[in-house]
């Protein structure tokens, strides 16, 4: 049986993603990101999507999420490309998932700053901001490798080098609630 860190270091992430790309236009999507985990029971390929353009448009989590028949189609065209190809790219056994990012979405990059900007993130850091290295405010663009992170009660945002973020997500937040119309009572 093949050990699970020899089965990791066998797996071609950037083969999947030459495969992966061209069927996720093919479907109207674009490719955000492959993951390759263990999930306790197995591996895991996960393969995530949004709408076409939408890193280009600076699309928001809603306008850009796929629906489930786009994620079925772009499922069965790469799991056929992947048992075609040879040599394997995944060899071993594994599930794939194909998916959107969701609203709390991992930002994975400057770009992914840039797009978010104005919506609220957590960030992991490497190093201390404001003595926390996780912290949570509003993403307010970047300069010169430096993210703004709106804190909530500071009046000018920090500035946060890219280099030290470790992990970054944004945060989900319900909106307020709608008001209750008062009925009239006749």
């Amino acid at each position: 049986m093949t050990s699970p860190e020899k089965l990791t270091s066998t797996v071609d992430l950037d083969r999947v993603r030459a495969l992966a790309q061209p069927l996720a236009h093919a479907s109207g999507a674009e490719l955000v990101a492959i993951e390759w985990k263990s999930d306790g029971r197995g591996f895991v390929l996960r393969v995530l999507i949004d709408k076409a353009g939408s890193a280009e448009r600076r699309a928001s989590t809603q306008d850009s999420a796929v629906d489930l028949e786009v994620c079925a189609d772009v499922s069965r065209a790469l799991s056929a490309a992947l048992d075609a190809a040879d040599p394997d790219p995944v060899p071993g056994h594994y599930s794939l998932e194909v998916g959107s990012p969701g609203v709390e979405r991992d930002l994975r990059g400057e770009a992914d700053f840039v797009r978010f900007e104005g919506q609220k993130a957590k960030l992991r850091l490497s190093a201390p901001l404001l003595g926390q290295r996780v912290v949570v405010g509003l993403l307010s663009g970047v300069v010169d490798g430096h993210l703004g992170l709106a804190l909530g009660g500071e009046a000018e945002p920090a500035t946060v080098p890219l280099a030290t973020i470790t992990s970054a997500r944004l945060v989900f937040e319900l909106g307020a609630a709608p008001k209750q119309s008062k009925k009239t009572r006749k």
